[in-house]
Parts: structure tokens; sequence; C-alpha cells
């Protein structure tokens, strides 16, 4: 089975399985090749169709007629399959099954003779059926064997299973709620394109040539004519604009005229100021091309008022900072012999929470410093921050060994209902050395004067994942007068720079 860093690594990779992918077949085939051979010597991946057809979408093998087997595995999905097969069982909703392919489970699976001496040669020994849900609805399932490796399933790989599962799905369901959402946004374009929303159509000129009611309405004019009979540049002289960065936007930059010259322009949020009153508006302007009959080229442009929205997408940024800003501590204390800095930055703009926390507080021997990560954002990702934080300054106010930090966080983990991963970096500032224990974290490292930077303390299981994780360990790191050590979140590695990777 994976050593745990390569598990965190399969748990990530699951989680973005949807990435790049052109459908959500594509994602499962992605899955599959995952877990086969790091996880698996053969994987297979059911889904529910609307209609609750079960449709086999991808199978994978390690095996030296792997092209036949894989035929074989895809051919079992459209079979209808046995009544106590882990895959049934799964999706009966009698959750995870790990099951051992003794003569009695083959014979209940086998659908004639070739598909026994498939089976056998398939060299499965050892399987795990696991249902891919979300809240009350199952989307598929995961099938896992292994066999000719020489490798068995127990309960610790079931359970790692079981989280793998529940990250893939994920996936799987925000995938589809942004299909969904994409859709839906589709429709309403062309439904406000046509007759809700300001539209006008302009010449290479900026001449403009068609308007609706909404337009005049918008421009702050009375009627359409009032459009038709401006000049062009006319009514762009109507409003001084901005963009959201507060940069002027000129008239070449807006959409309309850069679908004239050829380009494909994404959707642009204006800040207008109406020169006349001093009133303040947030427009979002989409344009298209479009051939008149001579041949040249119009641009359509259907521009909505996003007024309200805007101080709305504002007051929750400002709610979302605040909430923020409690998770995190006022002020970094004053150490004798030690100077702390902390810098903290959003991933993205926006409402969200995320899921980054630290903290530096006094204890016992010293000063205790937390730095983690928990699982997904919002208001759900604030209160597993809250936990844990919490917690973790409960535990050090009896026990300030980090490891005992770290170990009572993890048994609050695995006492809530649903899996909720955590990864988070435990150390004791001492006079002379800090003493250090990672549950699923990134490294610290310390960088001294005349030597290489370097990766110090040793790699522990991830919080809130396993419900045996077996002794967590600490070491104690010895720092000197000028040393630097940067404790930081995967956030920091898992930047885009120009070329790879920060």
């Amino acid at each position: 089975m994976p050593h745990e860093s390569d598990k965190v690594a399969l748990l990530a990779a699951a989680a973005g399985i949807t990435d790049g992918a052109a459908d959500m077949d594509g994602a499962l085939r992605r899955l599959a090749e995952l877990l086969v051979p790091g996880f698996a010597d053969a994987a297979w991946i059911d889904v529910l169709d609307p209609g609750g057809r079960l449709r086999r979408v991808a199978a994978r093998i390690d095996h030296p007629e792997a092209e036949k087997m894989v035929a074989w595995l895809m051919e079992r999905g459209a079979v209808e399959r046995a009544e106590h097969s882990p895959t049934t069982r799964a999706l009966r909703g009698e959750g995870p099954q790990l099951a051992e392919l003794d003569p009695e489970l083959r014979a209940a699976m086998t659908h004639d003779a070739v598909d026994g001496e498939m089976i056998e040669r398939s060299g499965l020994r050892s399987t795990m059926a696991l249902p891919l849900d979300i809240g009350q609805e199952t989307l598929g399932a995961l099938g896992v064997g292994v066999g000719r490796s020489g490798r068995r399933y127990g309960p610790e790989e079931l359970a790692f299973a079981e989280l793998l599962a529940g990250r893939a799905a994920l996936a799987l369901a925000n995938a589809q709620l942004v299909a969904r959402l994409t859709a839906t946004q589709r429709r309403l374009d062309g439904i406000l394109g046509t007759l809700a929303e300001a539209v006008t159509v302009h010449d290479a000129r900026g001449k403009v040539v068609f308007a609706n009611p909404a337009a005049a309405e918008l421009l702050g004019l009375p009627d359409v004519r009032s459009v038709l009979d401006a000049e062009p540049g006319e009514l762009l002289d109507l409003f001084e604009m901005r963009d959201q960065t507060g940069r002027t936007v000129y008239p070449e930059e807006l959409p309309g005229a850069r679908v004239i010259r050829g380009e494909r322009p994404e959707p642009l949020l204006t800040r207008s100021v109406l020169r006349a009153t001093g009133e303040v508006r947030w427009f979002l302007t989409k344009a298209t091309a479009l051939r008149d009959e001579t041949g040249a080229t119009l641009a359509v442009n259907v521009i909505e008022d996003l007024t309200e929205e805007r101080a709305a997408y504002e007051s929750l940024a400002e709610v979302a900072h605040t909430l923020q800003s409690s998770l995190l501590p006022d002020a970094l204390p004053d150490i004798p012999g030690w100077e702390l800095a902390a810098h903290y930055r959003p991933g993205q703009s926006g409402t969200q929470v995320g899921g980054d926390f630290y903290d530096v507080f006094p204890v016992e021997g010293g000063h205790m410093v937390l730095l983690g990560d928990v699982t997904g954002k919002g208001v759900a990702a604030a209160a597993l921050t809250a936990l844990v934080r919490h917690t973790a300054r409960t535990a050090a106010r009896f026990d300030p060994r980090p490891a005992a930090v770290l170990g009572m966080v993890d048994r609050a983990l695995m006492e809530r209902p649903r899996p909720a991963p955590v990864t988070m970096l435990c150390g004791l500032l001492r006079d002379h050395d800090v003493l250090l224990a990672a549950g699923g974290h990134p490294l610290p490292l310390r960088a001294r004067a005349g030597a290489p930077t370097q990766e110090v303390g040793c790699c522990g299981v991830l919080l809130g994942a396993l419900r045996d994780p077996g002794e967590r360990r600490e070491v104690a790191v010895a720092v000197e007068r000028g040393d630097t050590l940067l404790l930081y979140t995967d956030g920091v590695t898992e930047t885009p720079g120009d070329g790879e990777r920060f």
C-alpha cells in the first residue's frame, strides 16, 4: 500500500480529477489511472444515469493481458450484477464493502464459465467497493482489487479508500454543479440579451445602429431615438469609466471595440460615473460580432447593470474579511530571543473564507506555534478552523508536547460524523531549539548563514483521516542566533509561477 506521503498526494490528485477533463467520463477514467497500480491492481467505476441505470465508464488493470482484461471488466459492467456482489451492496446503501474473493463469493458473482475463467486469470483476491456519495445522492460506485501484486486489503485500506472516494465524489459533484450553472448562465444570457437587458449594436465607427428601450434607460436618455441620433463617441462621453482596480478604461478597450478588431474579449466590468450627476453604476458589458448584409462587422453589446449586486459581491466581502480575521490571532506575542512575523494572503478575491490558520500562544516551558490547513472553504471551513484552534489551545494547557496536541486534535476530528482531514504543524518554541511534530503538513525550512536551506522535522500522518495513525513523533530542531525558521501552508507551494509552481 502507498506510504503516507503518497496517500496525501493521491488524495490531492483525486480532488483534481476534473481539472482539464473534457467530460465526466474522462474524469472517472483519470481516477482509474490514478489508482492503478499505486493503490490497486485493478479499478473499475460505475455511474448512475439520470434514469437510474448503472453504466460502467472506466476500468484499468495491471496485467500482462491488460487490453483483454480491461475489455472483460468493461463487459462485466453491462451485465446485471449479482445480488451479493460488493458493488451491488455498496449501491444498495450498505456502505463501503471489503471482501475476499473466496470460492463462495466467486460463485455468486460469476455469470458463466467464461466469466469464471476470466476472474481466475485476473488474479484478484481482495476487493473493495465504495459508493460515490455526496450527501444523500449516490453518483455511482468505485471498485478496486488486488491479488497479483501480493497485496491484501484490510480495514486501514478501506478507511483510506473511503476518504479517497469522498474526495473524488466531491470533485465530480462540483464539476456537475459548474456544468449545470454554466448551462443555466448560457440560457439566461440568451434571454437577457434579446429581451430584458440593455442591448446596443454599433458599427466600426462607433455609431449605434440599434438600441432597445433598456439601453436608453441605462444611458439616462429619454428614448431610443436619442441613442440612435448620438454621434460616435458621444454616448461614451456621458460616463467616466474605470475597471475594478480603479484604472481608467478607454473606448478602444471596451468589448465592442475589440470585437470590431476581430478579437474575442471577455466580459468587462466597469465602474461608470455619470458625469452629469456623479451617480456611480457598475456595468458588465459583453460583446459579440455580427455581419451585416454587406459583410461589414457590427458589435452587439449586452450591458447588465450590476450596481445592486456589486454593493451586495462588497458587503459579503467585508463580512468574510471580518470572519477570517476572527479566526487568526490579533497580534503575535513578544518572545525573548525570538522575532516573529506572519503573512496571510487570500488565494483568490471574493467572499470565501479560506481554510488556512495559524496561532502563537504561551504554554508551560515556552510558546506554542500552530500552522494548519483545513478542508474546504466558507462557513464550514471557518467552523472547522475554530474547532481545531480551540482544541489545540485547550490540549496545550494540559500537555504542551506537540505530539500530544496533534493527537488530541486528531481524536476530536475523528469524532465528527463526516471525514474532516486537516494538515497541521505544531511547534514548542524554547530557548535554543524548537520541538516539532507534523500531521500531514509540509515541513518547515531552516535558513542558516553559510549553510544550505533545509527541511527540518519529520513527516506525520494527516489529522482526521485514520482511526489508528500510530505514535506521533517529535523532533527537537536546534536553532542558533540568526537562524530563520519558515513555516508555510501548501498554498505557497501550489501558487502558479511563470512556467511552473512557486
